[in-house]
Parts: C-alpha cells; sequence; structure tokens
C-alpha cells in the first residue's frame, strides 16, 4: 500500500508541476516582420501552397513546437518553417503560431518573409534556407532605456557568456539568469532545431556579440536567420529563475515515474509468485492428506469383522454357501466397498480363522498373505486351516481357493482378476488358474517373527 500511496503521490505532484509551468501568455508581440524584395509568378498558387502547408503544420506544431514542409513547383515552390520558443508550452506554442501564422501572407506577392514574436518565429521563402545558420537580413533591436552601472553589465556578460555554452549542447535552448551585486540580469537563447550543433553554435556566437554591442540597454533582441537571443533586465522567460528548463524537469520526472513503476511492478511480480508458491504448497499438502485419507480408507475396507460377514451372508445360510466358505463372499450381499485386493485377504482370513480384534492391523494382513504365499509354494496349505472349521472338501479344492486369494493380492494390480473373474474361478472349477506371483510384501524377519509369536499364542492355527 505504501508503494502505491508513494506512485499516487508522485502522479499528483506531477500534475501539480505541470500546472505550474503552464502559462496563458503565448508572448505573441510582434517584433519585427520583414518582407522579401522577389516577386513570384503565380501569386494564387503561392497562396494555395501556403495555406496548405499551415494546415499540416497545425498539428506538427502543437506536438513538437516545431514544424518545417515544402510543396509546389519552382520557380514558385514554397519553403516554410515555424518554431516556437522552448520555454513555451504545447498550447502556448499552439496558440503563437496560430497569430503568427497569418502574417506571412501579408509578405505576399513577395516570394517570403520572416516574422519574430517574442513566443515563436515562422520564416517562407522559394528556396531551400533550411540550413541557413546567417542571412544579410539579420538583425537586433536594442531598447532605448539605459543601466550604466557596472554590476548589470557584469551580469548580461556573464549571463551571454553561459548561455552560448548551454545551448548548442541542449537541444539548442538555453533560460537564464545572473547577478552581480544584486543587479539581475534574464536571458534565453533558441537556435532552431533544424540546425547541427555547430551551426547553432555560429549563429548564436554572431548573436552574443550583436547583443553585447546593445550595453548598456536594459533589454536587447538578435533576431538571426538560425536563432533568436534576447536579454533583459526583467524575468520574462518560463523558467529564467531557475537553472533548468521544463525539458530537463520533465525528463527527471519521467525518470524518478520509471523506476516507481518498475519497483510497483517488481513488488506485484513478488506478490504473484509468493502467492502461487504458497497455493502449490497447499496443493502439494492437500494432496498428501488426500493420498493419506484413501490409503486409511483402503486399509479400512481390508478389516471385516465378524458382524460384516455375519450380514453379507445373511447368518452363514445355506442359501449363499458354496462349496466352500469363501463363496460366502461370492454370493452375500457386501454393504462396504471391497476391492477384488481385499476379498484376496479376506479369503486368508477366512481360512487362517485369525480375523479378531487382537490381530487386526496392516502387519496382520501382511504377515498372514506371506504365510498364504510360502505354503503354497511348499504345497503345504492345509498346514494353515483354522481347526475350529468343519471342511470335508478335498485338499486340492482348498489349495484352489488359496491361489484365487494369492492372485488377488499380486503386487501389480494389472495382474489381479477382476471381481467378474474371481466369481467364475469359485464357481467354476475347469476354469484354469495361473500361477500367483510374489506378494508386494515378503519381510522374512516379519514373518518369522509372527510365526513365532503365533505359535506362542495360537498353537493349533497353523498346525505348526
Amino acid at each position: 500500500m505504501a508503494t502505491y500511496s508513494l506512485l499516487i503521490s508522485l502522479v499528483i505532484y506531477v500534475m501539480a508541476f505541470s500546472i505550474n509551468l503552464s502559462h496563458a501568455d503565448p508572448r505573441a508581440d510582434l517584433v519585427k516582420q520583414t518582407c522579401g524584395k522577389v516577386r513570384v509568378q503565380n501569386v494564387s498558387n503561392y497562396f494555395k501552397y501556403y495555406s496548405s502547408i499551415t494546415d499540416y503544420m497545425q498539428d506538427e506544431i502543437y506536438r513538437n513546437k516545431f514544424a518545417f514542409k515544402d510543396t509546389g513547383e519552382p520557380p514558385d515552390r514554397l519553403y516554410v518553417l515555424a518554431q516556437c520558443m522552448d520555454d513555451l508550452t504545447n498550447d502556448e506554442c499552439a496558440l503563437c503560431f496560430a497569430q503568427i501564422s497569418t502574417l506571412i501572407p501579408s509578405c505576399f506577392p513577395s516570394t517570403g518573409g520572416r516574422v519574430y514574436f517574442d513566443g515563436c518565429f515562422i520564416r517562407a521563402e522559394n528556396y531551400s534556407f533550411y540550413r541557413e545558420a546567417l542571412a544579410p537580413e539579420d538583425t537586433k533591436r536594442c531598447s532605448g532605456i539605459l543601466n550604466k552601472g557596472q554590476e548589470f553589465s557584469v551580469a548580461v556578460k556573464e549571463l551571454l557568456s553561459k548561455m552560448l555554452l548551454k545551448a548548442p549542447s541542449f537541444r539548442g535552448f538555453a533560460s537564464k539568469h545572473e547577478t552581480s551585486n544584486g543587479i539581475s540580469a534574464y536571458g534565453m537563447a533558441n537556435c532552431w532545431k533544424i540546425l547541427d550543433r555547430d551551426l547553432c553554435s555560429i549563429c548564436l556566437s554572431e548573436a552574443v556579440a550583436s547583443a553585447l554591442s546593445c550595453i548598456p540597454s536594459t533589454e536587447a533582441r538578435v533576431l538571426n536567420a538560425g536563432c533568436f537571443l534576447r536579454y533583459s533586465d526583467a524575468s520574462f522567460a518560463n523558467d529564467s529563475n531557475g537553472e533548468h528548463s521544463k525539458e530537463e524537469v520533465f525528463s527527471y520526472i519521467t525518470y524518478i515515474m520509471g523506476v516507481v513503476l518498475i519497483c510497483v511492478i517488481a513488488i506485484g511480480i513478488g506478490v504473484c509468485v509468493g502467492k502461487l508458491t504458497y497455493r502449490r504448497k497447499i496443493r502439494l499438502k492437500q494432496s498428501k492428506e488426500t493420498e493419506d485419507l484413501l490409503l486409511e480408507e483402503r486399509v479400512q475396507y481390508m478389516q471385516f469383522k465378524y458382524a460384516t460377514l455375519d450380514t453379507a451372508t445373511e447368518s452363514f445360510s445355506e442359501t449363499n454357501r458354496g462349496y466352500m466358505a469363501p463363496e460366502y463372499i461370492a454370493k452375500g450381499r457386501l454393504t462396504e466397498k471391497v476391492d477384488v485386493y481385499s476379498f484376496g485377504v479376506l479369503v486368508i482370513e477366512m481360512i487362517t480363522g485369525v480375523q479378531n480384534n487382537k490381530y487386526q492391523s496392516d502387519k496382520t494382513y501382511e504377515t498372514l498373505v506371506t504365510c498364504a504365499w510360502k505354503h503354497f509354494q511348499s504345497n503345504t496349505v492345509q498346514e494353515i486351516i483354522d481347526t475350529s472349521m468343519t471342511i470335508d472338501q478335498d485338499a486340492e479344492e482348498i489349495e484352489r481357493v488359496v491361489q484365487i486369494g494369492l492372485l488377488c493380492t499380486q503386487e501389480s494390480p494389472n495382474l489381479r482378476p477382476t471381481t467378474t473373474e474371481v466369481v467364475q474361478m469359485l464357481r467354476k472349477k475347469d476354469v484354469e488358474l495361473s500361477s500367483p506371483s510374489k506378494p508386494p510384501f515378503t519381510d522374512e524377519l516379519m514373518e518369522l517373527h509372527y510365526l513365532g509369536s503365533l505359535d506362542q499364542q495360537h498353537p493349533s492355527t497353523f498346525g505348526l
């Protein structure tokens, strides 16, 4: 929240700063207008060309505070350039251009001319003048009000020297003020943006020399082909009270905004990654809990109490009895969900008779199956039959039932028969049985421990 508050505060600050930089004065005071001495051949075409060019330049001048364009056929081809001083806002520049652009047509049928306002400049010719830094028509205007004090002269000279150094290196613009013993001088220098650094420096060097010749005038303007320079004893530029132009300030603010935005994005990414990681941990935890629950349910399904069997077989009714005790399961109706593996374990339990509260545990089932496997392998299945059970069937049928139970408890679920196949195996003796593979848990130590303890407690259970 603190980051977002900072961002909002910065945006508000930028808005407030923008308002402070906005002024209603486009400085559209006419400084000088000059017209060419050569006449065009087709005046009507010249007017059309000019109208077309200025229509195009309106949008460009608003966006960039600078525009140039040419159109038509020589010798009446028309070239036009217009630019605002850099300290004007886009809105102020648009207002200044709207007024200054109406003055050039007053020069027609001349081939063109120049118009200087304090806030903007426009020039039209029938030749490409875009790279001209100086021209014979360059001039200056010195104020009739004088300040002969040494302090003012020192301030102006220092001011002009610094603007000459700064402007060519800073997009052709400089706005400064200097003070000498409490006496201030304000200045602004602006090259047309079509000039490179060297041409701008040439233009402003001549402009500074012309301005120095105006001292001790309290104000002077130099109107060259490629630049405009002004000094005064009063502030006139929008940012003349500071050392940074509006572009510098906004560049700095844009940089700060970019840094803040990057920080916000980074924090957002961190929060998202954190949430995804947390959710993944929760899902893994839930998945583990689900697996544990399913395992617990599986174990529960493997544990059948006597009451459950009694209910499923209707108290071991003769109508539900088949050839052997395990067929009670096939014919009866269990109310619990029973898978094939559980059925196989249940067969072993019913034959051995060890299903009771004392031995209800996973290890008991594992040991029992490991024991229906050892005896099956050694052809001693009869030794695991509960002595309390009255079985008059032959040993071959007993071994068949044990073999079915072992098939149901094989390690790979794909090897286990389906419930339907189990029922057919029990009912149809002619169905050939495959040889069961080793159960999933054959722990020799567990088997020995279990057989030893079982022999001590129930010596008649396994006949050992």
